[in-house]
């Protein structure tokens, strides 16, 4: 005959032990489907995009640490017109990843930036993407962001959510999350909220979808 106290630990341990697996199993899954994301290297974009040619802008690895991302580039691009674009991008992987990555509007203030203007527009393709118009002591920029996993485009957490549910559903694993930012200074129409490098930025996007 089983002991009463000895009952109740079993039935306790059990207890325990249960959602223990099942929290492993879970995360085991979000490992499986997150796994492709380790594949994806940003700081491979090409340097020749279009008539566009980058380069390379060094990073704090500090910052890269402080990111937690799988990989980082920060590139100075220019045409043969003598238009310059910085561009930003940060990939992570989905598993472990527990916040959005911090918002470039919030980044932009606390450093002292205006923001003039902030929604989503629609190049000719039909992609979405954010336009964000700043300025900070006379100096004015159009900013161009997103936040891409595979050919979902969002900016918030929500976003986020919705997509990887769409995932899920249709069994597939999980591309990586991509942050996209693209600053222009001195070029900014808050009116028109047009991306100054359409170009630019539609073919960093194509880039993303076909390499994660």
């Amino acid at each position: 005959m089983i002991n009463p106290t000895t009952a109740r630990l079993v039935i306790i341990a059990f207890c325990i032990a249960v959602p223990q697996v099942a929290v492993w199993q879970l995360n085991r899954r979000t490992d499986i489907a997150a796994a492709p994301a380790a594949n994806l290297d940003v700081s491979a974009l090409p340097m020749q995009i279009g008539d566009w040619s980058g380069t390379n802008v060094d990073v704090d690895p500090r910052l890269f640490d402080r990111t937690g991302a799988l990989s980082m580039v920060s590139r100075s691009y220019s045409d043969s017109s003598g238009r310059r674009a910085t561009v930003q991008l940060t990939s992570y992987t989905m598993a472990g990843l527990m916040v959005m990555p911090h918002v470039p509007v919030n980044c932009y203030r606390a450093h002292g930036w205006t923001i003039l203007k902030d929604d989503w527009q629609k190049d000719d393709a039909d992609r979405r993407f954010r336009f964000m118009a700043v300025e900070n002591a006379g100096l004015r920029a159009s900013v161009v962001y997103w936040y891409q996993l595979g050919p979902d485009i969002f900016d918030n957490r929500d976003g986020l959510r919705l997509s990887l549910q769409k995932l899920r559903r249709q069994g597939k694993a999980w591309p990586p999350l991509v942050k996209v930012m693209i600053q222009v200074t001195d070029d900014i129409s808050a009116k028109e909220s047009k991306s100054p490098v359409p170009e630019l930025d539609s073919e960093i996007y194509k880039w993303i979808l076909t390499n994660s």
